[in-house]
């Protein structure tokens, strides 16, 4: 069965950071590195400093990442080219990370804007990001004793309540964490035939469970729904055009929050990668084994005929307005 898991998929999420080194407190107070939020949203799905060290990992975390690509003392200039060098074109060849490959399988190719990967390289380079506890030691064991990460050290602006659209992001990232590494498990244990079984029982309940954790209503939807229950209203295809047009433009789409009634509306993007197109590309790229089990589950089918970095659907999200 072909492994198809990841090993580094960049980029993103802004969580307010400031710079210690050389400038006074309200100037730390101020400073957004935009890398920050770049790297947790689109990166930690698959390399949060939160999973454990072996059961649950998708793929290495980003300090582990950052690590490796230091590895000679590059400039900063070497350090983003050598990420866009591997992003840009993923191979076992020019992966860094050999023992992450064989763990977790290649990462499939994403595409981001230019921009983006630089503002993400930018920050990896010189600023510290967050390590697992575990993450030093067993660098040491591997590399030998002193190990110190590089970069300026970073604090939250904890007196910046969050906004809205925070809230809706941290609650749209944590369920496709949720639902992606189960899926993920499912396909590396007996691919992604087997993976067709755990949508259609799980997805929707492992939605719903994140739906009472967070005390607001997170639904998955599309123009081109498969499952008959997330299909999208009249509004949410508004904004899945949105983001459609977003992306044709080349530009990063981000978050949108509307209000109304007390009741603040979120909407966010999924976007396809390499790996969806097994379920959900063209008729070329989907087995017969899968075809087979789409035909069974879902009759009614029309989530097919997808390409990578195209919008799959969206979260809607209804949040309480405190």
């Amino acid at each position: 069965m072909k492994k198809i898991l990841l090993v580094f998929i960049p980029l993103a999420l802004v969580v307010a950071c400031q710079q210690q080194n050389g400038s006074s407190t309200t100037d730390a107070l101020s400073e957004v590195h935009p890398g920050k939020k770049l790297m947790e949203t689109n990166c930690y799905l698959c390399h949060s400093p939160s999973a454990p060290e072996l059961e649950g990992r998708i793929g290495p975390p980003m300090a582990a990442v950052k690590a490796y690509y230091l590895l000679g003392n590059p400039s900063a200039a070497q350090f983003t080219a050598k990420l866009k060098d591997f992003l840009n074109a993923p191979s076992a060849d020019k992966a860094l990370m050999k023992e992450a490959v064989a763990r977790h399988g290649l990462m499939p190719y994403q595409q981001y804007p230019e921009e983006v990967i630089n503002q993400i390289a930018d920050f990896m380079f010189h600023y510290q990001i967050e390590e697992p506890d575990w993450f030093k030691a067993s660098w040491e064991t591997i590399h030998g004793p002193g190990y110190q990460q590089p970069g300026k050290a970073l604090t939250e602006n904890r007196s910046t309540a969050k906004s809205l659209e925070d809230i809706g992001l941290e609650y749209a990232l944590n369920t496709k964490k949720v639902l992606g590494a189960k899926l993920m498990g499912a396909i590396q244990e007996k691919g992604p035939a087997y993976a067709m079984e755990f949508c259609h029982t799980q997805a929707i309940p492992l939605t719903d469970s994140m739906s009472r954790l967070y005390d607001a209503r997170i639904k998955r939807v599309s123009d081109k729904n498969r499952n008959p229950d997330n299909k999208a209203n009249r509004e949410e295809l508004k904004y899945i055009q949105q983001f459609k047009q977003e992306i044709a433009d080349g530009k990063e789409p981000g978050p949108v929050v509307v209000s109304a009634n007390g009741i603040a509306h979120f909407y966010y993007p999924i976007v396809t990668n390499s790996m969806c197109l097994n379920c959900h590309g063209k008729d070329k790229d989907i087995s017969p084994e899968v075809k087979s089990r789409i035909s069974r589950l879902y009759p009614d089918d029309k989530a097919i005929g997808y390409a990578e970095n195209e919008v799959r659907g969206i979260f809607s999200i209804e949040l309480k307005k405190k």
